[in-house]
C-alpha cells in the first residue's frame, strides 16, 4: 500500500508533463535576461579594417556560466551551465552573441526554479532521472562543441553538425546560423544503447566514425563506444578494471586504445563533506590499458607509482613504443 501510495503521489506531481514538477520554490531560470546578441562597431584605421574584413565565419568559446564569487572549490568551476559565447565575422561586420546550450536541466528550471545546490536535490535528481521522472543534473553541455562532416551533400560541399558535450550526459546538436548570426539549440540527441557520451570522443571524418568512452563505478568496467557519424552504435567493448574508473580522457592510435586505471577510492566517511569524496590511494600501482581495436585483446602495462591523467595531450607511436604527454 505504502508503495502503491508513493506512486499516486508521483502521478498527481507529473500531471502531463514530462517531468515531475517539484516545488522548489525558488527563482525560474530566464534565458532572455542572461543571453545576449548584438552587432559591434569597430573604429579602426583603414589598413587594420582591411584586414578584418578578409575574416569570416564564427570564433566562439564553450564553458560553464559560474560565479567566481559562489565557487568555493575546483569542483564547482566545472559544474555551471553550458553557454557558448563569441562574435561572428563578416566582410568586417561583427556580430557578438551569448547563448545558453538549452539542456533539459535549464529548461526545468525555466518552467520550475532553480534546483537548489545541496546534497539532498543532488541525489533526488540522480535517481529519479533513473526512471525518466527528472532531467539528468548533470546534464549541462558546458565542456566542448564536437564538429562532424555529414557528406550527404557531396564530398566537396560537406554538412557540417555541431555537438555541446558533456561526459555524463549525451550530446546536445547545436545550429550555428551563419546568415543570421544566431546560435540555437536543436535537442538532445538519444542514443540507443548510451547513457553517456564522453566530452572527449573522437571524430574520424575519413572513416565517417566517432569514438567514445565511458565508466561504470559499479561494476569496475571502462566502456568503448563505436559510432558512426550519424550517432549510431557501431560497437560496444566492456573491460574490467583493477580499480574504481573514474576515467576522462583516453587516446586513440590506428590500431589502439590506450586508457589509464588509478588506484582510486571512494572515501564514504567524507560523502556529506566533499563535493566528490574520492582520493587517490598513495603507495598502489597505476595501470595502462592498451585494447587493440581489430581483435579486442588489452594488454596492462604496470607503473609502480601512483598517478592520475585528467587531459591527454599529445601521443607518439613507432614498432616498440608509445610515449604519452599529458
Amino acid at each position: 500500500m505504502f508503495v502503491l501510495g508513493i506512486l499516486f503521489f508521483i502521478s498527481l506531481l507529473k500531471g502531463s508533463q514530462s517531468y515531475l514538477k517539484l516545488p522548489l520554490g525558488t527563482q525560474r531560470f530566464n534565458f532572455k535576461k542572461n543571453e545576449y546578441h548584438k552587432k559591434i562597431k569597430l573604429d579602426l584605421p583603414e589598413q587594420q579594417m582591411s584586414i578584418v574584413k578578409k575574416i569570416n565565419g564564427f570564433y566562439g568559446l564553450i564553458g560553464p556560466d559560474v560565479k567566481m564569487k559562489d565557487a568555493n572549490n575546483i569542483y564547482k568551476l566545472f559544474m555551471g551551465d553550458g553557454i557558448i559565447q563569441g562574435c561572428f565575422f563578416d566582410n568586417g561586420e561583427l556580430t557578438f552573441t551569448r547563448q545558453y546550450v538549452k539542456t533539459d536541466k535549464l529548461l526545468y528550471e525555466e518552467k520550475n526554479g532553480k534546483i537548489p545546490q545541496n546534497n539532498f536535490y543532488h541525489l533526488l535528481f540522480m535517481l529519479l532521472n533513473e526512471v525518466k521522472l527528472l532531467p539528468n543534473i548533470l546534464g549541462l553541455g558546458n565542456t566542448v562543441i564536437m564538429k562532424i562532416k555529414n557528406f550527404s551533400r557531396g564530398i566537396n560541399n560537406p554538412q557540417n553538425r555541431f555537438y555541446a558535450l558533456y561526459e555524463r550526459d549525451l550530446p546536445y546538436e547545436i545550429n550555428i546560423d551563419f546568415i543570421n548570426k544566431q546560435i540555437s539549440t536543436i535537442g538532445k540527441v538519444d542514443i540507443y544503447g548510451l547513457k553517456h557520451f564522453s566530452a572527449h570522443s573522437i571524430v574520424n571524418d575519413e572513416r565517417d566514425m566517432v569514438e567514445s568512452i565511458d565508466y561504470d563505478v559499479m561494476k569496475n568496467h571502462f566502456i568503448y563506444h563505436l559510432l558512426n557519424n550519424d550517432l549510431q552504435l557501431y560497437k560496444t567493448i566492456n573491460i574490467k578494471t583493477q580499480y574504481m574508473p573514474v576515467i576522462h580522457d583516453f587516446i586513440s592510435t590506428n590500431y589502439s586504445v590506450i586508457f589509464t586505471d588509478s588506484p582510486l577510492t571512494m572515501e564514504h566517511s567524507k560523502m556529506n563533506v566533499n563535493e566528490i569524496p574520492v582520493s587517490l590511494v598513495v603507495g598502489k600501482p597505476t595501470f595502462i590499458n592498451v585494447l587493440n581495436k581489430v581483435s579486442s585483446d588489452v594488454s596492462k602495462y604496470k607503473f609502480n607509482n601512483s598517478f592520475y591523467i585528467f587531459h591527454y595531450a599529445q601521443w607518439e607511436e613507432d614498432d616498440y613504443h608509445i610515449s604519452i604527454y599529458a
